[in-house]
């Protein structure tokens, strides 16, 4: 099975990124935001995290910016009814560490804000993932890390629901979409950030991208 993958990006189409090594042109399906954290661009060898799909019928490749965003990728896999589309959308519009804090904190509202997601495939993740995410030592460490980094970010926090909802109220206003809002908000909201802050930031990624 490929697990990384090192070359030349040739194409990029959307969530397919056509990657050149030695030679052989590998189609890779990568989110959009793992593409822009990653600067992707044609002409420009880059190092890409690899999850094999394979099917009777098809071999898919999905690309990550690292082995723990594929780990929780395939975590992810694990849950019915979440198949590998809806699976690249969670790891590519939420934070892969927030991913598995909100399965730990039993918060599925993060999970609603990405596309292909429902009310009841969010509870499911959570109910079916929270004891993977206690036992497994890979996410036991990050759960670790950001906990003695800033208990806030581990425990559930009225006032970081607050900030979310408020800052999505406000750019709502300023004339953007609730989708487009609901990602920039989910993707750039920090516990330690103010509302001014985060209003900031999300202004020009949602400008960016109109």
């Amino acid at each position: 099975m490929i697990a990384w993958l090192k070359g030349e990006i040739v194409e990029i189409d959307d969530t397919e990124v056509i990657l050149n090594t030695n030679g052989v042109g590998y189609r890779v399906i990568m989110g959009k935001n793992i593409q822009q954290v990653m600067g992707l661009e044609k002409g420009i060898e880059k190092e890409i995290v690899i999850y094999t799909s394979v099917k009777e019928d098809e071999i898919r490749l999905f690309g990550f910016d690292s082995f723990f965003s594929r780990k929780v990728f395939v975590l992810l896999l694990s849950v019915n009814g979440v198949g590998p589309k809806v699976a690249l959308n969670i790891v590519d519009q939420l934070n892969s560490t927030e991913i598995i804090v909100a399965i730990k904190n039993n918060d599925h509202l993060p999970f609603l804000n990405v596309s292909g997601v429902g009310k009841k495939t969010a509870q499911r993740i959570v109910l079916d993932l929270q004891n993977k995410v206690k036992n497994q030592d890979a996410f036991v460490s990050v759960l670790e890390t950001s906990d003695s980094k800033d208990k806030s970010k581990v425990a559930p926090n009225n006032s970081h629901l607050k900030l979310r909802m408020d800052a999505k109220s406000a750019l709502v206003n300023l004339g953007f979409s609730e989708k487009e809002v609901n990602r920039a908000v989910e993707k750039r909201l920090k516990p330690e950030m103010t509302l001014n802050e985060i209003i900031k930031i999300c202004l020009v990624e949602l400008r960016q991208m109109s």
